[in-house]
């Protein structure tokens, strides 16, 4: 069985705002996976 999974957060702040969000599978389910997650930021950062 394959499961899709996926999320978008979209946060609208008034000013900039620092933030850190992991959100991964975890690991001891990686080798079930049959792409590796990624996360991806709009704008990008390092």
């Amino acid at each position: 069985m394959r499961i899709q999974l996926g999320s978008r957060f979209d946060l609208f702040l008034t000013q900039p705002t620092p933030m850190i969000a992991l959100l991964n599978v975890h690991y001891s389910r990686s080798s079930d996976m049959k792409y590796p997650d990624h996360i991806v930021t709009t704008p990008a950062v390092s």
